[in-house]
């Protein structure tokens, strides 16, 4: 049979665990909201960087246009 003590001790870990569970997962959905955010700035990012790269060769185009026609 268990002694109060003995129940008293179980109380308190049981206790403790839930409040460890609570912060992880608070810490887990932070950390969930955190690669969200990194996602979606690396998605803009690439589709910046694509818009861009097609810019410069469009860029590079009409100059290579350009200069074929002064050579002339």
């Amino acid at each position: 049979m268990m002694s109060n003590s003995d129940y008293e001790k179980i109380v308190s870990q049981l206790v403790e665990m839930q409040h460890q569970n609570k912060m992880l997962e608070f810490k887990l959905v932070e950390a969930q909201r955190e690669l969200q955010i990194e996602l979606a700035t690396n998605n803009k990012l690439a589709k910046d960087l694509a818009k861009v790269q097609d810019e410069n060769l469009k860029a590079k185009e009409d100059l290579f246009f350009y200069k074929k026609m002064t050579n002339k």
